[in-house]
């Protein structure tokens, strides 16, 4: 079958010709009908410091949808033929981050001191993803879904559902106003998870190039979006809020740029949530931070409890993901669909086999 490779370190994947996987007991083959790219699909492609870590050589693509093709042995019947969507979290069910729900963060009790990316995140990193044409998945990891989600928007569902999980790791103020720096492909899938939050002002801040990107972000939900190379961020925060500073920034931005902002325009006694992947590190403010009792959250990944509400979502009209969706290519014309995404031509970008 045809698939993705990240043989070595080196920029890039290959489109090479892999065994047909054979599902063993407890696991399903998945017909891949879509992948889309993650942010961190990009950095892989590039070879980007910060994800040493990874089971090399190894298939990307931790996005992915697709049919129950073939069960393996112990599997109930009732899965074959259904439309899923892959969870790419294999915990261990054991740990204590497992038992308070919170799979994302699951070492099995170990490297917990290190803060490297979790164990658990598996499927995609450390063993084969969904940038193939078939994929072997514990059937523990399927979430069906019905016709009402088109593929397209099923194979971005893991995407959406790190957005829901990041909303929820805050209390949002009822009439409240939002922040979110940065509008790449999570940050739109945080705007559109803040839709249906019940705030005043959902604001997005991005730059020159992210122009097509802000229109999408009005689409999704946005109140305001602000080019912060024509306009003060700052000036428009302090406008809409009075002088006050938004409830609750979201810094999707990945860059130590985002950090300062997100700390200034924040009110006293707000949040800041830390959602993008920093490619360097991010110097933080400590005594404004000390001085306005703002609180600073992490938040990685997703839980099952956020996937699904992120397919009820979507599932009940009351989010529609399509607008982030740009490009749709082939698995040969991969490149093409990097390409698009790391020159921020392309939002969001599904490759189908």
């Amino acid at each position: 079958m045809k698939a993705l490779l990240k043989p070595n370190w080196n920029q890039g994947f290959e489109l090479a010709e892999v065994p047909l996987p054979v599902p063993d007991e407890g696991e399903v083959r998945v017909k891949v009908r879509g992948a889309a790219i993650c942010g961190s699909d990009l950095h892989i492609y590039e070879s980007a410091p910060g994800y040493e870590w990874l089971s090399l050589p190894v298939i990307p693509g931790h996005e992915t949808m697709g049919v129950v093709e073939l069960l393996g042995p112990g599997v109930d019947t009732r899965w074959l033929g259904r439309r899923i969507i892959v969870n790419p979290y294999i915990p261990c069910g054991k740990c204590r981050m497992c038992r308070s729900g919170q799979e994302n963060l699951c070492d099995g009790g170990k490297t917990v001191l290190d803060k490297i990316p979790s164990q658990s995140l598996q499927i995609g990193f450390r063993r084969p993803g969904g940038m193939a044409e078939r994929l072997i998945v514990p059937v523990s990891n399927l979430l069906p879904i019905d016709d009402s989600i088109s593929d397209e928007a099923a194979s971005m569902m893991e995407s959406f559902a790190v957005c829901v999980h990041a909303v929820e790791r805050v209390r949002l103020p009822e009439h409240g106003v939002a922040l979110v720096i940065g509008p790449g492909p999570i940050g739109l899938g945080t705007v559109a998870a803040l839709s249906v939050s019940g705030l005043d002002e959902v604001l997005v801040a991005g730059l020159e190039v992210d122009a097509k990107r802000l229109e999408i972000a009005s689409r999704l939900g946005a109140t305001r979006t602000v080019d912060t190379r024509r306009e003060s961020l700052l000036k428009v925060v302090q406008e809409i809020t009075q002088g006050q500073g938004v409830d609750v920034v979201f810094d999707c931005s990945g860059h130590p740029d985002g950090l300062s902002e997100a700390i200034t325009a924040v009110r006293r006694g707000g949040v800041v949530v830390l959602v993008g992947i920093y490619g360097r590190p991010a110097p933080l403010p400590a005594n404004a931070v000390v001085r306005g009792e703002v609180s600073v959250v992490g938040t990685y990944g997703t839980t099952p409890r956020a996937f699904q509400r992120a397919i009820d979502l979507v599932a009940g009209g009351e989010v529609d993901l399509s607008p982030m969706i740009t490009h749709v290519v082939s698995l040969s014309d991969a490149e093409a669909g990097f390409c698009a995404a790391l020159s921020k031509q392309g939002c969001k970008v599904v490759l189908q086999p």
